[in-house]
């Protein structure tokens, strides 16, 4: 235990010696800081500042200064600052503070101008004087004769990241050199590019401000930039000096870069055994029409649409659909600005249909210094998608069976030819066929076969309904070639011979002339694979008939449809050997409305007369129906009579006739007319009082309440000036 102590402690001192370093800083709190600020000054009155070394080795170590413009040559600018101290010695374990100092001597270098040097401190260990380390300081300052100052003479942001998160700041600092107070007059800012969106750069201003006597004011700029490129503006800030009055205005400089990393697919190409097809958009590259077993290689021309060089990690593949199909074989590790360089993609399809997968290109720009830029914005993913077909060409696909109508009566038995097509350049063996799920109930032949290269072979295909449905499935070759396996989807379609509920739907009221259309609804049952269908539609032709019928949107959309008008109605006949789609209404009646003997009639399917199936059993179905019903409007539904008035001609009629409550006597005449109207018995008595009528529309009409009469036969008399009709009425009860 003792032994292993001391190597812990052997571990450990060798540690402390390995970890001891000279430190040289400006700020205990900040000690990445490198500039040493000493702020505005008057001519020839000297600022000084210090900066602290900490010898924490077991030497002795020496601080050699120089000095160089910030360029680093010698000119008359390094004359402004000087150290005092030339070359110092830190002992073992000491920390030290030296203190630089800025002349500020107008002879040195101009006035208001700001003066920035380079202080190299090399350290070297003694007795050796071998070199440890090197630091750089900067050394900046200003002198004037004015009243305020600032070394900020311009406000830099270098490179700042679109739309980030928080807006760039930095402190931008005015001295007053006086011992006197100034008050602060104005403060602009004058943007010098313009912003279409939230101002970019901004500075937050007081509402009243004064400099005190020999201090400083600190304004917050700030910077976030919306868009690439360079903003600038520039920040006015004016005082009172009463007795130098030019000494007016301090201007300051602020500028900023926006930077945007982006990267955009500007093309692509592919090269294999197939000539596929490729288009390009800027962040998806779609191939299509590859061979399934074959191999493209796809190169994506990617542009550097931003304004920073892109530095690419990685690039990873991230299967989104089809595991496997896509391998990078090659990608850029570095993009300039506005220029393009090549990723290589590979697709290799083991079986057709699409496949998806998303390109991560990972870049170096969280570690670029861009300041608070978003973890996402260093990702940009490119969608990639592949399309391949299959050597094999199959028509039709998918494969479709039926209608077969389980019954006793017809055959539950449908067949259909299919194409198979070689579209490669190898010949193909087919060991077998199978059909998924098992028990669909069809059958291929033959089972096996060889298809040479562009040769077309005919299989045939039956199907046996065991039970009513729709049975969705897969037949599938399974071959010696490229592609082993080559599903053909199939719909399979049974339907049970059970009873077929028609409802015509109406319950419409219009005028003589107009268009109502009357749905033939499916009630229950279902016409899905039906095709055939001779329906005897019943209705009063003196009041209403089938013009045409309206086939969109219905189960009979691709149907052919004739109308045959018979005494009582008509026959609607439809026929579609594809069989009859899905829909909840069969067809759609278009009937016109006509001055007829009634005032409404009963639209109903004839069940006795209708019948609907499949070509080679078109009676298939019983039906069971309900009727529906369309109206005249109360005012038309009658036989009119006509009656002579001097020039004048009139119609009148009553609905309903016989009446039972009421009824009702309309009148077609000149508008303005006026006519009386009165209700008489067989002794030609009135029974109800006469009312006055005055004609107003094409179509006036009036009540008459014959609630009170016994029944009986009355007449209603219509009189206009000297002319006069009589029409009888029936009461009932």
């Amino acid at each position: 235990m003792r032994h292993w102590l001391i190597i812990a402690a052997i571990t450990a001192l060798g540690i402390v010696r390995t970890q001891a370093q000279v430190e040289i800083f400006i700020d205990e709190s900040a000690k990445s800081d490198t500039v040493i600020v000493f702020g505005v000054t008057t001519f020839n009155r000297p600022l000084t500042r210090s900066f602290t070394v900490r010898n924490a080795t077991d030497s002795t170590v020496r601080i050699v200064p120089s000095r160089t413009d910030i360029s680093g040559q010698q000119s008359p600018v390094v004359n402004e600052f000087e150290g005092l101290f030339s070359n110092e010695d830190i002992s073992p374990q000491t920390t030290r503070s030296l203190n630089v100092r800025y002349r500020a001597d107008v002879a040195f270098f101009p006035a208001d101008s700001v003066a920035e040097v380079r202080l190299v401190l090399d350290v070297l260990r003694l007795p050796s004087q071998s070199p440890i380390q090197r630091k750089v300081l900067i050394l900046r300052g200003l002198k004037t004769g004015n009243v305020l100052g600032t070394v900020q003479r311009h406000v830099r942001f270098d490179s700042v990241y679109l739309a980030t998160p928080m807006a760039r700041q930095v402190t931008y600092t005015v001295q007053n050199l006086l011992p006197v107070r100034f008050p602060v007059v104005s403060q602009r800012l004058l943007l010098r590019t313009p912003s279409l969106g939230p101002q970019e750069i901004q500075v937050d201003t007081f509402a009243r401000v004064e400099f005190p006597e020999r201090g400083a004011i600190d304004w917050k700029v700030s910077y976030r930039p919306l868009d690439r490129g360079r903003d600038s503006a520039d920040f006015e800030l004016r005082y009172v000096n009463a007795d130098n009055v030019r000494d007016t205005i301090v201007m300051t400089r602020i500028s900023g870069v926006g930077v945007e990393q982006r990267i955009d697919i500007v093309g692509a190409s592919a090269s294999g055994v197939s000539s596929p097809i490729v288009v390009a958009q800027p962040d998806t590259v779609i191939v299509s029409d590859v061979l399934a077993g074959s191999v493209v290689n796809l190169n994506v021309r990617l542009r550097n649409a931003g304004n920073a060089d892109v530095h690419i990690d990685s690039i990873v593949v991230v299967p989104i659909k089809g595991q496997g199909a896509f391998t990078l074989s090659r990608f850029a590790t570095s993009i300039g600005i506005d220029r393009t360089d090549t990723v290589s993609v590979g697709f290799a399809p083991s079986q057709r249909g699409e496949c998806i997968a998303r390109l991560d290109v990972f870049t170096d720009l969280l570690r670029r210094g861009f300041g608070d830029v978003p973890s996402e914005a260093a990702r940009r993913s490119l969608i990639v998608i592949g399309r391949a077909r299959s050597s094999v060409k199959v028509v039709p696909e998918p494969l479709s069976l039926g209608p077969v109508i389980v019954s006793s009566t017809c055959s539950n038995e449908a067949s259909a030819q299919v194409e198979i097509s070689n579209l490669g350049n190898t010949d193909i063996r087919v060991d077998s066929v199978t059909v998924s799920p098992p028990d669909a109930g069809i059958t291929v032949t033959p089972q096996q076969y060889l298809l040479p290269a562009g040769a077309v072979r005919t299989l045939q295909c039956s199907f046996r309904a065991g039970f009513p449905g729709r049975i969705t499935g897969d037949v599938v070759l399974h071959s010696t070639g490229v592609e082993p396996r080559r599903p053909i989807p199939f719909v399979a379609t049974a339907i049970s011979a059970d009873t077929l509920a028609l409802h015509t739907v109406a319950d419409a009221s219009a005028r003589p002339g107009s268009v109502v259309a009357v749905p033939v609804v499916v009630g229950s049952g279902f016409v899905r694979g039906l095709q055939r269908a001779s329906l005897f539609v019943n209705f009063n032709p003196s009041v209403a008939a089938i013009i045409d019928l309206q086939r969109q949107g219905t189960a009979s959309a691709t149907a052919l449809a004739s109308i045959d008008a018979r005494p009582q109605g008509a026959v609607v006949d439809l026929r579609d050997d594809a069989g009859f789609g899905e829909g909840d209404t069969l067809i759609t009646l278009r009937m016109r409305l006509f001055l007829g003997d009634s005032s409404s009639t009963r639209v109903v399917i004839n069940p006795d007369n209708s019948t609907v199936g499949l070509a080679e059993c078109p009676d298939l179905l019983p039906l069971r129906v309900r009727a529906g019903r369309v109206s005249i409007d109360s005012v038309c539904g009658l036989s009119y009579k006509t009656a002579v008035s001097g020039l004048k001609t009139f119609r009148a009629g009553v609905l309903p006739n016989p009446a039972f409550d009421g009824a009702t006597v309309a009148v077609i005449a000149q508008q303005g007319s006026v006519m009386s109207v009165d209700v008489l018995d067989a002794l030609g008595r009135p029974c109800v009082q006469t009312m006055q009528v005055v004609c107003t529309d094409a179509i006036t009409t009036a009540t008459i309440d014959v609630s009170m009469l016994p029944p009986a036969a009355y007449a209603v008399v219509v009189r206009m000036g000297d002319g006069m009709q009589t029409i009888p009425l029936v009461v009932q009860r």
